[in-house]
């Protein structure tokens, strides 16, 4: 869907990136699909931002289209009522809107995080985000098993601090 000619691969960490594919780090665990979890399990907007503002995910569940009033005209009374009805409820076919969104800094000639860029605005159904969401699940226990990621131990520096006026 983007053209990758128009990504930055200036530095080894931005050739990196598969063609077409965007960089996201995250410290310590993914949050992404906690996020979607919380989404579905609660039918609350649900946000996730990569520790380096390079990509916003937004999960809107029951919406249409989170910044727009509705447009009551499409529908009439009586699906209205039933609308209604059933919204209280979690259906399959519950409307959710998801927002990908890509930071230009992810772009050639972009030195610093705009706060704008692409976003991939999706209305899905409530069983297409549980699908990817279990799919994601799965996908991420077996990168952490191939790559052994709950072995990693990171190693710390711990710096010694003494007070010189006190030690006379």
């Amino acid at each position: 869907m983007i053209n990758d000619a128009l990504l930055k691969r200036w530095s080894d960490y931005w050739r990196s990136r598969s063609k077409g594919y965007f960089l996201a780090n995250e410290y310590e665990k993914d949050f992404l699909i906690e996020t979607i979890a919380k989404a579905l399990q609660t039918d609350e907007p649900q946000y996730w931002q990569s520790l380096d503002p390079d990509l916003t995910f937004a999960v809107h569940p029951k919406k249409h289209s989170p910044f727009l009033k509705p447009n009551n005209s499409l529908f009439d009374d009586a699906d209205k009522t039933k609308s209604e009805q059933i919204n209280k409820e979690k259906q399959p076919d519950d409307w959710f809107t998801v927002i990908a969104f890509v930071d230009a800094y992810n772009f050639q000639n972009s030195d610093t995080y705009y706060d704008g860029g692409i976003a991939l605005h999706m209305l899905v159904e409530r069983k297409d985000v549980e699908i990817f969401c279990a799919n994601l699940k799965k996908e991420y226990a077996e990168f952490k098993k191939k790559f052994k990621v709950d072995e990693y131990k990171p190693k710390y520096v711990v710096h010694r601090v003494v007070n010189i006026e006190n030690k006379r």
